[in-house]
């Protein structure tokens, strides 16, 4: 099975999110204004492609002004982009492949330079990455994100280069300075070392491991619970069963013990209780107590219950 940086970042988001988007192939539509800003980005990596691939991209620009202006701007931020004189190869749109714990991660990069001790200090790579939205990301943040870390491991992975000889940058070329009236680019380059390699090396196979227990599990793939603040503009949340916050067990006085987890049944949250003028017949639970999950179906009972909430009996 094939694994891109997006599905590594979506799958530890949130597994049951991941079904949705990747195994089951469920979409929602976007929304114009996002939508708009996507295809901007689409024609903005499409030129670049085509420039790299020495066509001219005049014509292009001459319809678009803002798609002109950003590209003059980041010709007048970083002209060594542009020139490749001192370079021993580059190329854009580069893809590379690996293979670990069974599962195939492919990354592209969308501009790949190198160069060799003959024409540079010593052997070294650079991956660069254009950013089309509007708000830069810090060099924290950036370093967390999945593309970073497998587009850095990737490259260590299938060359003879180290991981100190190899750095990523990021270039922002469509950012709004509040005090100019048009796009100013930022870039921020993020170094590479054996630490971090090693640490990817490390959160890649824990991710996979767990990836592969869920698919041998089966369907569905665990929640995150009801009460987390991922799940507020998630746009398979009418899809999640009613189902237990972080701390919530069932109401049950009886002590139970879950077969599956060896854990005693205790009292609901508020967040859970149900209101007593509430009449449900079946309400479905997914309890979430330790690595492994079961689903039962609980029976709503109005006898005994406060004026407040209900008791539920797990049948």
């Amino acid at each position: 099975m094939r694994l891109s940086q997006g599905q590594l970042t979506l799958l530890e988001y949130c597994p049951r999110r991941f079904q949705h988007s990747i195994l089951e192939s469920l979409s929602v539509p976007s929304s114009p204004t996002l939508l708009a800003a996507q295809q901007w980005g689409d024609r903005f990596h499409l030129l670049m492609q085509q420039r790299e691939m020495g066509l001219p991209i005049d014509p292009v620009l001459a319809h678009d002004d803002e798609l002109q202006t950003c590209v003059s701007r980041l010709q007048a931020a970083a002209p060594d982009l542009f020139d490749s004189t001192d370079e021993s190869w580059r190329q854009s749109e580069h893809e590379r492949s690996f293979v670990l714990n069974g599962y195939w991660f492919t990354v592209v990069y969308d501009l790949l330079r190198q160069w060799n001790a003959a024409s540079s200090p010593g052997d070294r790579a650079e991956i660069i990455d254009w950013k089309t939205y509007l708000k830069p990301r810090t060099a924290k943040f950036l370093r967390r994100e999945w593309q970073t870390r497998l587009y850095l491991y990737s490259l260590v992975e299938t060359t003879d280069y180290r991981p100190e000889q190899i750095s990523m940058t990021y270039w922002f070329v469509r950012v709004t300075d509040p005090e100019a009236p048009q796009p100013t680019p930022q870039k921020v380059c993020l170094p590479y070392s054996d630490q971090a390699h090693q640490a990817t090396h490390r959160q890649l196979t824990q991710l996979t491991q767990q990836f592969t227990a869920l698919l041998e599990g089966g369907m569905p793939f665990p929640q995150l619970p009801i009460d987390s603040q991922k799940c507020a503009d998630c746009p398979f949340a009418v899809r999640c069963p009613y189902r237990p916050s972080q701390s919530s067990i069932c109401a049950c006085s009886s002590g139970k013990i879950a077969p599956s987890t060896g854990q005693t049944c205790r009292q609901m949250p508020q967040s859970m209780q149900v209101e007593k003028s509430i009449q449900y017949q079946s309400v479905p639970f997914l309890f979430l107590p330790g690595p492994s999950w079961i689903q039962a179906t609980g029976q709503a009972s109005t006898q005994s219950a406060t004026p407040s909430h209900t008791l539920v009996t797990i049948v």
